[in-house]
């Protein structure tokens, strides 16, 4: 799959960093990623180390609005560049991707976010180290990729 405005290619079989951390998320649960994103950052902030992939749930958008959901994750995309550190190249820090189908959510077991956000962390090879939904994913993750 694609992520929006970098195009970047997801394949969690053949991550492109050492590790990689999908955040599976709704609009309601949005606000998990970036407190995501602050505590691996702080002590992972190379992208190509970990790499961090917001996973948006769009299943329950009809076909005819999706024209709008776009140009939302674009505007999110646009905002969040802005606030990068200096050197920071956006398409490495924010990546977001429209699960349009819910392929990845399948794919993973996460069966919807919009209560609770869940998190997946891959090594490099491919193989998933940890998955877990709900609260304190940070404290979660980060012993995940101390060990990788």
């Amino acid at each position: 799959m694609e992520a929006v405005e970098s195009g970047r290619a997801i394949n969690p079989s053949q991550p492109d960093a050492r590790r990689l951390v999908l955040v599976f998320q709704s609009q309601q649960t949005a606000r998990t990623l970036a407190r995501i994103q602050d505590a691996v950052r702080e002590r992972f902030p190379d992208a190509d180390d970990v790499r961090i992939v917001s996973v948006v749930d769009l299943r329950s958008v009809p076909r005819m609005f999706r024209g709008m959901a776009k140009s939302a994750l674009k505007q999110a995309y646009e905002s969040a560049a802005k606030h990068l550190p200096d050197g920071w190249t956006p398409a490495d820090y924010i990546v977001i991707l429209p699960d349009w189908k819910g392929e990845f959510f399948r794919a993973f077991g996460v069966k919807d976010a919009n209560e609770e956000a869940a998190v997946v962390v891959i090594d490099q090879q491919g193989v998933a180290l940890g998955s877990q939904q709900g609260a304190d994913l940070g404290e979660f993750i980060l012993p995940l990729l101390d060990e990788a």
